[in-house]
């Protein structure tokens, strides 16, 4: 048996790998993993701005003036059919699937802000999937989104007081999204960091300003699915990284090497067989729930420690019900996880 260990955010974490065919413990009921996973979408850019097409969506302007607003339906993919919908409406409907309704208060206040920001953000920015559509309902690619219905009557006899407490966060923050010199951030989101948010160059490879690395709160740990563990047969990795890695040499007992992590700790790339291997690829090949994962080594296993749940990048959803119990608001918040931003109000152009 052999440990890899790395210094991980301050702390020394041991780093494990594991392959294809595996046995996951401790996997609790979580919200989806974050607003988006874009790393096949976003351009070496400074901005790191997802690709995108032409399409008839109106544009997203931001105003001073609240009294310049006006409602618009919003066209979203779900289920596969394009539904209009009112913009309040969407964001119930993503902070509903995105955020446990029982957080606190200034937490969902926070995911409603995001979430608004985020469907603003892909008006003006629409993507090759579904350009008729603002946003799909797929949270490996945009973001969940429930059907208020469906959701009351699946929560029983207190589903309409809980799914009122997602509509009172967005009512009140009704019209407020987050903006970086005048336009709509792309402000994605994920369950849980690893003590610290990844920025999106680590994860996606283009510098944007107010996607950096931040430290979450300490009491996001008590989150039940921060810490996980999976076991992987050697051989059924062995196969997986030799289909994408031919030079890799696995003839030894051992086959993890060096590793290179993020500035929030997080594994950009490790050495697996004398060949770099990425951490998101290692996540995916693995059904890991981060790439902050430690690897060890066993005769017939491989063993990954991993901590937090999503991307890394943006606000952490558990980190922020920490901040708020810790008494910060939703303002504070999204300052804390989108630093350099500003609140704006906006209007949808015809």
């Amino acid at each position: 048996m052999r440990k890899l260990l790395f210094l991980l955010s301050g702390a020394i974490l041991a780093v494990f790998a594991l392959p294809m065919a595996f046995v996951s413990l401790n996997k609790p009921p979580v919200p989806p993993d974050t607003a988006a996973e874009l790393q096949s979408q976003v351009t070496e850019t400074t901005s790191a701005e997802p690709v995108t097409s032409s399409s008839s969506l109106p544009p997203v302007s931001v105003s001073d003036a609240p009294g310049e607003k006006e409602e618009e339906l919003i066209c979203a993919l779900l289920g596969g059919e394009e539904v209009f919908l009112p913009l309040e409406e969407l964001v119930c409907r993503v902070t509903a699937a995105e955020m446990p309704a029982l957080f606190p208060e200034e937490a969902l206040k926070a995911q409603a802000v995001a979430a608004r920001t985020y469907i603003a953000y892909r008006l003006s920015r629409p993507v090759e999937a579904h350009p008729g559509a603002a946003v799909c309902d797929d949270p490996g690619h945009c973001c969940a989104v429930a059907g208020k219905d469906e959701l009351v009557a699946s929560w029983g006899e207190n589903g309409e007081s809980w799914y009122g407490r997602i509509e009172a966060a967005a009512e009140q923050t009704a019209g407020q999204v987050l903006t970086f010199e005048g336009e709509p951030i792309l402000a994605v989101f994920h369950a849980s960091s690893a003590g610290r948010t990844a920025s999106a160059a680590s994860v996606w490879g283009g510098n944007v300003e107010y996607l950096v690395s931040v430290p979450s709160p300490v009491g996001e740990k008590d989150f039940s699915a921060w810490s996980s563990e999976v076991y992987v047969e050697k051989q059924a990795f062995a196969a997986a990284i030799r289909s994408s890695h031919p030079g890799a040499d696995l003839s030894g007992a051992f086959w993890f090497g060096a590793a290179e992590l993020s500035d929030g700790g997080y594994v950009e790339r490790v050495q697996v067989g004398g060949e770099w291997v990425s951490g998101s690829e290692i996540r995916a090949l693995c059904g890991l729930k981060s790439t902050c994962f430690a690897v060890e080594e066993g005769t017939d296993l491989i063993r990954f420690d991993v901590r937090g749940y999503g991307h890394g990048v943006g606000m952490s959803q558990y980190g922020a019900r920490a901040m708020a119990e810790e008494g910060k608001s939703w303002e504070q918040i999204l300052s804390h996880y989108y630093p350099g931003t500003e609140l704006s109000d906006y209007f949808v152009k015809s």
